[in-house]
């Protein structure tokens, strides 16, 4: 099969949903470990033949997901200070609302760049 031909082969409806689900990835991380960076990489490596919108999201939630990672390592190690903890509430929430936002744009079709984001992949 030729590569133009896997490009094409998939619905614009099943490219919005994997592109959504690579910015959720955030919620996975909740109840897996490391599953907020597992799922965007995972999305990215299966479609990157398949659909560039589709690996567009993907690295951005991954790189944005990498982001928030070094940002909560930071909040855990300041936590012994007392001010990490609140500061982990609002990393928290940061994550939340960008990723949904995101989310919500990966779904109209659209391309999201995050406001604040380290470019480990590109």
């Amino acid at each position: 099969m030729e590569n133009s031909n896997l490009m094409s082969s998939m619905s614009e409806s099943e490219e919005r949903t994997w592109a959504l689900f690579s910015h959720l990835g955030m919620l996975a991380g909740m109840f897996i470990p490391f599953g907020s960076v597992l799922l965007p990489l995972i999305i990215w490596q299966i479609n990157k033949e398949k659909s560039e919108f589709i690996t567009d999201h993907a690295i951005e939630a991954l790189n944005f997901q990498l982001t928030m990672l070094i940002i909560y390592l930071g909040c855990l190690i300041l936590c012994f200070l007392l001010i990490g903890f609140p500061l982990l509430i609002i990393a928290f929430i940061i994550d939340l609302v960008y990723s949904i936002k995101a989310a919500s744009t990966a779904n109209r079709g659209e391309y999201y760049d995050y406001p604040f984001n380290f470019r480990f992949i590109k």
